[in-house]
């Protein structure tokens, strides 16, 4: 448009020297020339786009001037050439087009015509393109109202962590389409993975690799996925529950709104009554957000950097913050800082750095100097990057001063080579300056105790109220206790995968004891399938090679949605597999519709040129699909897949899978579907129990001491807690949470002590840890002292964990007691295959006030 209003006002200036040159010359005939006969010819499109074709035509006419809409800018045209409009007002209305006609001598003559146009706005044209997760804290999180993220709302640390999750694109088509793109890499839980909650390659169906469309009702503000898997913010939270404990829907229904400018979404799906998740989704591909790839950022396990931050600000990494990154030179010094308008969690304004190499059970000197425009604290200290964030950290009071200060810390139970050095600053109003940090081996962790830490636990709690001393052989006293039963929800929360049950070979009383025995049950029901005898087929059906057959080394497989896999003694070797070996896949009850297991093989499969592979299975309904995978193990997006059926119960048959369509590709992992599209339902591979106090026996404030040994074997988790009595109505965290004592198999004798609360839940918790030598194989005495002000943990009588309490947090109300032993979830881990059994033993359980 600039353009053409540029060239009239160049061919004006032409006619002017005209003019001027023609009165040279004494010709004044030219300027006497007027238009005439002016026609115009107009075009309206009847697509809704608004677009109008203006063609104008006159005798003596040079140029043609045109203007479509009051306030618009004019177009100019030469003569033959035809002026284009684009009306942007939705709805039908009539316009005035006046076109002006000039001569050469500048002669000009006006004419109008109208036009009715109709324009119509897309209503999906604000989503077409490509959105990600906005890269800030609280982008994510769960509360009781839309909007509402008081339950859990992801913090600094979280976007650090999930670093491969803030990359995934969402690609709305202006056909239609939808796509989730995640790249090689995105935040897996442990539902889809059936490991630990980490970043990993995207887990099918939530891949992005199935066709999905979207509707999009602006009157309503609802947004529509059409296709299973195809998903907004994360997979799980679906319309009616969370996935895995609902069915894979075909379709989630989002509310969406729109910042003005169009290029922020947010996004609120309720999962369930009163449970809301929201998203903050931003226009763009993703591109610029950075994963760490171990290079030089710190990543890798090494030595902290950069601690004087003259560097910048990389590789430190900040929360919720200023933008860009506070990072200030003054008088040629360069330090971080930040200000904190507004007092709230101590972590919500995080600067860390990781990547580094913390040994378990080291002492440590952190140092750095450290100032504030007012008085104010701070927390620093050491800790894990990742799973149950275990940390190190003390206060550190700051003045106006620059002060240096010398921490001795202890890597007490915690420590890998992605560990980090952490200041959280947002718990006071004020600003941080933090200069010159330096973390080194030594010192004698003093600076690590809190208050009592390390001294014998002095009560002032000494009338005995209540207590069970286990002394009546049998179940467990139904004045005292109850059950929780079955699978839970997301295995209570935590992806555990055992079924609690109230069986006296889970739960019994015996000899002045509580056994609570945690048990490897077999594996039965419609869930467990076999297969064997992999082979590769030619084009004429002849076998060319034999994959797998599980009679050599057993492959190493992979499980994910709760599917698990193993090689077993043929159980039924009849009809057509008579060998002595085979594999089994386990789809326990409440594991993913699309649960499964894989393996890779070495040389990799010669598809296309060998189209057919060959599987013996046995299922034990007929008509179960079973899906075979081919992928490319290092890039999940080349995959072939092909579904057979079953067509008999308990017994043994060959299926075939034509794979002569697929792309050529290097397919060294086989991943094998068993009832592919169905829920598992299998009995569960682990059974325990979970017995409570709830609507029993509840109390405020006291000094809790159990004695008990505990039971060993990777991936054993038993816990002796208390839960707020009104966690129902007031759901976890806000109810609160008080472990008095966990224990993991797989970090045998470390025994943690935590605090939940709104500000400090899951991997955020306020978590102490100590060494308890022979936890398993004798009887401690385990305490917590729970004031207004204190809650202390101790062992043996010795003080080990303290956290402060106050009006505020939700430990000043009735909370009951739980005891019971998990199987694996985020924080039990990993199962040790040749786990049979293991029992807690328990005492009592007193209460003093």
């Amino acid at each position: 448009m600039r353009k053409k209003i540029t060239l009239f006002s160049v061919l004006l200036v032409s006619f002017t020297a005209l003019i001027l040159s023609c009165n040279d010359d004494d010709d004044a005939q030219v300027q006497g020339v007027f238009p005439e006969n002016l026609s115009i010819d107009s075009n309206v499109a009847m697509d809704g786009s608004g677009l109008v074709e203006v063609t104008p035509t006159a005798d003596n006419a040079a140029i043609f001037v045109v203007n479509f809409e009051e306030g618009a800018d004019v177009v100019v045209v030469e003569a033959g050439e035809t002026a284009s409009y684009q009306y942007s007002t939705e709805g039908i209305a009539t316009y005035n087009i006046t076109v002006t006609a000039y001569s050469l001598g500048g002669g000009n003559i006006s004419s109008s015509i109208s036009v009715e146009v109709e324009v119509t706005i897309d209503p999906n044209e604000v989503l077409f393109g490509s959105w990600v997760m906005a890269n800030e804290a609280g982008s994510l999180g769960v509360g009781p109202a839309p909007g509402d993220i008081s339950f859990f709302a992801i913090d600094g640390t979280g976007l650090m962590q999930r670093a491969c999750y803030f990359n995934d694109t969402y690609i709305f088509g202006d056909d239609g389409s939808f796509t989730n793109d995640l790249g090689d890499e995105t935040w897996l839980e442990g539902w889809q993975s059936g490991m630990a909650d980490a970043c990993g390659a995207p887990v099918a169906p939530h891949d992005g690799s199935a066709d999905a469309t979207f509707s999009y009702n602006p009157s309503a503000g609802t947004l529509t996925l059409n296709g299973a898997g195809a998903y907004l913010g994360l997979p799980k939270a679906v319309n009616g529950g969370e996935l895995p404990n609902v069915a894979l829907p075909n379709s989630i229904t989002y509310d969406v709104t729109f910042s003005e400018d169009g290029e922020t979404m947010t996004v609120v799906i309720e999962t369930d009554t009163g449970i809301f998740w929201n998203y903050k989704m931003v226009k763009g591909d993703g591109s610029d957000v950075v994963v760490g790839d171990g290079g030089d950022g710190g990543m890798g396990g090494g030595e902290l950097i950069n601690g004087d931050f003259e560097a910048g600000a990389d590789p430190w990494t900040v929360g919720v913050s200023s933008d860009p990154a506070p990072v200030v030179t003054v008088d040629d010094n360069t330090y971080y800082s930040v200000m904190v308008d507004m007092a709230g969690e101590v972590f919500s304004v995080n600067l860390s750095q990781t990547g580094l190499n913390i040994v378990p059970g080291t002492n440590y000197i952190l140092e750095f100097d450290a100032w504030s425009d007012r008085e104010r604290s701070i927390v620093a200290g050491i800790g894990l990057s990742g799973g149950d964030f275990s940390n190190a950290s003390v206060p550190v009071n700051l003045t106006t001063d620059v002060q240096t200060f010398t921490l001795n810390l202890n890597a007490n139970g915690f420590g890998d080579a992605n560990s980090r050095v952490l200041f959280d600053n947002g718990g006071e109003v004020g600003m941080v300056n933090i200069d010159n940090v330096s973390l080194q081996e030594g010192g004698d962790g003093s600076d690590t105790l809190g208050e009592g830490v390390g001294d014998p636990l002095e009560t002032v709690f000494t009338n005995l109220i209540w207590a069970d001393e286990f002394d009546t052989d049998g179940a467990p006293n139904p004045v005292n206790w109850t059950y929780d039963l079955g699978t839970g929800d997301n295995g209570w929360g935590n992806g555990e995968i055992q079924s609690y049950t109230d069986d006296a070979s889970n739960v019994i009383v015996s000899s002045g004891n509580l056994l609570i025995t945690a048990r490897a049950e077999s594996p039965t029901g419609e869930g467990v399938y076999y297969f064997d005898d992999f082979q590769l087929l030619d084009a004429g059906g002849v076998s060319q090679s034999v994959i797998q057959d599980f009679e050599g080394t057993a492959p190493a497989f992979t499980d994910f949605g709760g599917a698990t896999s193993d090689v077993i003694a043929n159980p039924d070797a009849s009809g057509v597999n008579t060998s002595a070996t085979v594999g089994r896949t386990t789809k326990s009850e409440g594991s993913e519709t699309f649960a499964a297991s894989f393996f890779d093989v070495s040389p990799a499969i010669d598809v296309p040129n060998n189209p057919t592979i060959s599987v013996k299975t046995w299922s034990p309904i007929a008509n179960a699909v079973v899906r075979l995978k081919l992928e490319d193990s290092n890039d999940a997006n080349n995959f072939a897949e092909v579904d057979a059926m079953t067509s008999t119960a308990g017994a043994w048959e060959e299926l075939t899978f034509d794979f002569s369509g697929a792309a050529t590709f290097n397919y060294d992992r086989i991943v094998i579907f068993f009832d592919f599209g169905n829920p598992g339902t299998a009995a569960a591979a682990y059974s325990s129990a979970r017995i409570k106090s709830e609507g029993l026996q509840e109390f405020t404030y006291g000094r809790v001491e159990t004695r008990a040994k505990l039971p060993t074997g990777g991936g054993t988790w038993p816990a002796i807690w208390m839960l707020g009595a009104d966690y129902l109505t007031n759901p976890w965290p806000a109810a609160g949470e008080m472990d008095i004592m966990e224990h993991v198999g797989n970090n045998q004798d470390v025994v943690l002590a935590s605090t939940h609360d709104p500000n400090n839940f899951g991997g955020n918790s306020r978590t102490g840890t100590t060494i308890v030598e022979g936890a398993s194989d004798e009887f401690h005495v385990y305490e917590m002292e729970w004031t207004e002000t204190n809650i202390k943990f101790a062992v043996d009588g010795v003080v080990y964990h303290s956290v402060t309490n106050d009006g505020t947090l939700p430990f000043n109300k009735d909370f009951f007691f739980i005891l019971n032993v998990a199987m694996g979830g985020s924080l039990g881990g990993d199962i040790d295959p040749a786990f049979t059994e293991s029992t807690m033993e328990v005492d009592y359980v007193r209460m003093y006030q």
